[in-house]
């Protein structure tokens, strides 16, 4: 057994030599390929649009408004006797929601479209001077969703802390931070608007009901719904923050994530490593077919 063993190592050592020595007799062959797998590597590293990442550290903004679950949870029974819910569910259930909806097709593309970013995504495509898409090539909704989603913006939960990490990546550190910081203002003030509505639903439903019957009990159960549903409105109103609160807003950046040169540099010279053994090889191989 040990022989087996000292004998596979010699034959290693062996293959390794050979193809050292392959290696020096054909070097130009090795030294060629790369030299210029680690020159695109680093041209291309030169050349790369920078890209920058604008950070943005929130949390969910439920916690500042328990005192509206609080009071809306001492209505529920009473409010499900008319039919309706304004529990609201668990804070988890309303951050899931709220996430889901900072990612969702139709929120970015009303983000993109009341910011107007659609000329700044795809300026490639956009005649500054005419101000108009060149060829009528205006990218669709979908187009966008798809490119912001797969580039632009990055979304990470911190389990431990239940801290989110919400981010731009773009050419522009100005611009990215800025719409990192207007994306998260435009979330709140969307889902604040949606709860609003909701609101008055709930009331004008309410009021309805109210006349519809005589009973002095009944009115005065819906009558404190309605009042309840009016704090909700004011509660609403005032809080900026409605749906995540910002503990750390974006700033610019100064450094940049991509490309990143080392790494770029290190995948070269591998690269240029692997296609230098296979040029060797190959030129070895054919030399000996024709010396036979």
């Amino acid at each position: 057994m040990s022989l087996d063993i000292e004998n596979r190592t010699s034959l290693e050592l062996i293959n390794i030599r050979d193809l050292i020595s392959v290696c020096m007799r054909y070097k130009e062959y090795f030294l060629i390929p790369m030299a210029i797998s680690i020159l695109i590597a680093l041209i291309y590293g030169l050349l790369a649009t920078p890209i920058y990442k604008a950070n943005v550290l929130l949390s969910t903004a439920d916690e500042e408004g328990n005192s509206l679950g609080q009071m809306a949870s001492q209505f529920s029974s009473l409010a499900r006797l008319t039919g309706m819910n304004i529990g609201g569910g668990s804070n988890q259930d309303k951050t899931a929601t709220n996430m889901a909806i900072l990612t969702s097709r139709k929120f970015i593309e009303q983000h993109v479209v009341e910011r107007e970013l659609r000329p700044i995504i795809f300026s490639d495509l956009w005649d500054v001077k005419q101000n108009k898409w060149i060829n009528d090539s205006e990218p669709t909704a979908g187009q966008t969703y798809k490119y912001i989603s797969e580039n632009i913006i990055n979304v990470i939960t911190d389990r431990r802390t239940g801290l989110i990490h919400f981010s731009i990546e773009w050419s522009d550190p100005i611009l990215a931070a800025a719409w990192a910081n207007n994306m998260i203002n435009d979330l709140n003030n969307h889902i604040r608007k949606q709860a609003i509505e909701e609101i008055e639903k709930n009331i004008f439903f309410l009021q309805e009901q109210s006349s519809l019957t005589n009973q002095v009990n009944a009115q005065s159960i819906i009558f404190s719904l309605i009042e309840e549903q009016t704090k909700n409105i004011m509660l609403a109103n005032v809080r900026e923050e409605y749906a995540f609160k910002i503990i750390d807003p974006a700033v610019i950046p100064e450094m940049k994530v991509k490309p990143k040169r080392k790494n770029l540099l290190l995948l070269g010279t591998i690269l240029g490593i692997v296609l230098g053994f296979l040029a060797v090889i190959s030129k070895n191989y054919y030399e000996n077919e024709l010396a036979k």
